[in-house]
């Protein structure tokens, strides 16, 4: 680009020189032609440049410690006249939440190969903050506003859990009319009510009539826990556990809950029935920040 300026400027000084110097028919038509190559160089930048179009090519499902390369590729619908480019881009790795910047610069059509970080498990957003192309000669430049952002996930390995890790029942609370059940609240007495639910106490302390009303313990789906930290080692066995487990359970069609416990004893809980919503927790789960204390 630059260099392409600089022998413009040249041809144009000389030619500059030779119209002072032979005021004739000929240094005038070559300084015409001279001038007129900016304008053609525009036209036909302008026409290159229209539904130009910057796309990304993730790569399929890729795991840790696999080689993928994501592909950056952009293409103007007619060629007339190739030109030099700038892409800004940035690449955030959303479980730690750190973020680079890039600058690519390049000649002709965009074809850059960009390699995935599979060190670790997790989601990476590839964004484009700015595509700039310029002409032949480098003098114009437009701004390509029909950008693509994509995003780049890396699954967990497979690992075989342990025994105590395979799961555990969760449990809820449901109503019961076992007047003798542990657990339970006291309200007051409402028509309907069965007498042998009267808590005779607590009506003798307060002078009025009020009633149990009893709950029991009911043993519901299975439930995965996945404890997030800070250290990402750990984080990827735990997802490759979890994945384990969870597709055992899909194999032999259980039902199941997957708990994620973030920072501070906060969890989140989600129903998988099948592989889909299976790749949707972990879908979830890769693209949520880790807590920054040390790993528990």
């Amino acid at each position: 680009m630059a260099k392409n300026r600089f022998i413009y400027i040249l041809v144009l000084l000389g030619t500059f020189i030779f119209f002072l110097a032979y005021k004739m028919w000929l240094s005038w038509l070559c300084l015409m032609l001279v001038l007129l190559i900016p304008i053609v160089s525009l036209i036909a930048f302008l026409i290159t440049a229209t539904g130009y179009k910057v796309r990304f090519k993730p790569p399929e499902k890729i795991f840790i410690g696999s080689d993928a390369d994501v592909f950056l590729y952009g293409k103007p619908k007619k060629i007339l006249m190739t030109s030099d480019y700038k892409v800004y881009l940035s690449i955030t790795d959303m479980m730690s939440g750190e973020k680079k910047d890039y600058l690519i610069k390049g000649h002709g059509n965009i074809d850059v190969t960009l390699s995935v970080n599979t060190e670790h498990c997790g989601c990476f957003s590839y964004d484009i903050s700015k595509v700039r192309l310029y002409d032949l000669l480098g003098l114009f430049s437009l701004k390509v506003k029909n950008c693509k952002n994509a995003e780049v996930v890396v699954w967990p390995n497979k690992k075989i859990a342990p025994l105590n890790s395979s799961g555990q029942r969760s449990k809820r609370l449901i109503k019961t009319n076992n007047p003798s059940a542990e657990i339970y609240e006291v309200k007051e007495y409402a028509y309907g009510d069965p007498l042998k639910s009267i808590h005779w106490k607590a009506s003798a302390k307060k002078d009025m009539l009020l009633v149990k009303e009893s709950y029991e313990e009911k043993k519901d789906h299975k439930i995965v826990t996945i404890p997030l930290c800070s250290d990402r080692t750990l984080v990827d066995k735990r997802l490759g556990e979890c994945l384990f487990v969870s597709t055992q359970f899909l194999n032999h069609d259980v039902a199941h809950k997957v708990s994620v416990v973030s920072s501070g004893g906060s969890s989140s809980e989600y129903m998988v029935k099948n592989y889909r919503d299976l790749d949707i927790v972990f879908l979830n789960v890769l693209k949520t920040t880790l807590p920054k204390e040390a790993s528990v």
